[in-house]
C-alpha cells in the first residue's frame, strides 16, 4: 500500500508539473498572440503611413513638374524673344548696309564741279579737342584765402557722365 501511495503521489506530482508547464505555455502563447496582434496593428499603421507619404510625394512631384514646365515655357519665351530680336537686328543691319551703300555711292561718285560734293580727302585733319582741367576754383574749400595748417585739401573731379568725386591733393 505504501508503494501504491508513492506511485499515486508521484503521478499526482507529475500531473501537477505537467499542468504547471501547460499553464506557463498557455501564458506564453497568449503573450505571443498579443504581440502578433500588436505587430499586425502596426503593419496597418505602416500601410496608412505609406499611403500618406505616397500622396505627399505625388503632390510634391506635381508641384516640381509644374515649376519645371513654367521654367521651360519661360526659357522658350526668352528664346523666342532672342530669336525675334536677332532677326530684327539682322533686318536692321541689312537696311543699314543698304543705306550705307547708297551713301557710299553718293560720296564716292564723281560729281561735276560746283555741285554739293566736297572733296573730304583734301581737307585738313580735325584739331585735337582739349578738355578743361579742373582749375583752382574747383578745389573744395578753396576761397583764395590760405588754409589753416593741418587741414587736408581735396580736388573736385567731374567725369564726363556728370559724376563727381573728390581726390586728396598731395
Amino acid at each position: 500500500m505504501r508503494r501504491a501511495v508513492r506511485v499515486l503521489t508521484g503521478l499526482a506530482l507529475a500531473s501537477l508539473a505537467v499542468s504547471v508547464i501547460l499553464f506557463i505555455a498557455t501564458l506564453y502563447t497568449w503573450k505571443a498572440i498579443f504581440q502578433v496582434r500588436e505587430i499586425e496593428r502596426k503593419m496597418e499603421e505602416i500601410g496608412l503611413f505609406e499611403k500618406r507619404i505616397d500622396n505627399k510625394l505625388d503632390l510634391f512631384n506635381a508641384g516640381i513638374q509644374s515649376l519645371i514646365d513654367k521654367t521651360n515655357s519661360r526659357i522658350s519665351n526668352i528664346h523666342a524673344q532672342i530669336n525675334k530680336s536677332v532677326s530684327h537686328n539682322h533686318d536692321t543691319l541689312i537696311g543699314l548696309d543698304a543705306a550705307a551703300a547708297q551713301l557710299g555711292m553718293r560720296f564716292n561718285s564723281d560729281f561735276p564741279a560746283g555741285t554739293f560734293y566736297r572733296n573730304y580727302a583734301n581737307q585738313p585733319a580735325p584739331r585735337e579737342v582739349r578738355r578743361s582741367v579742373p582749375g583752382r576754383s574747383q578745389i573744395a574749400g578753396d576761397t583764395g584765402a590760405p588754409l589753416a595748417t593741418g587741414l587736408p585739401r581735396y580736388r573736385r573731379i567731374m567725369a564726363l557722365d556728370g559724376s563727381v568725386r573728390y581726390e586728396k591733393v598731395r
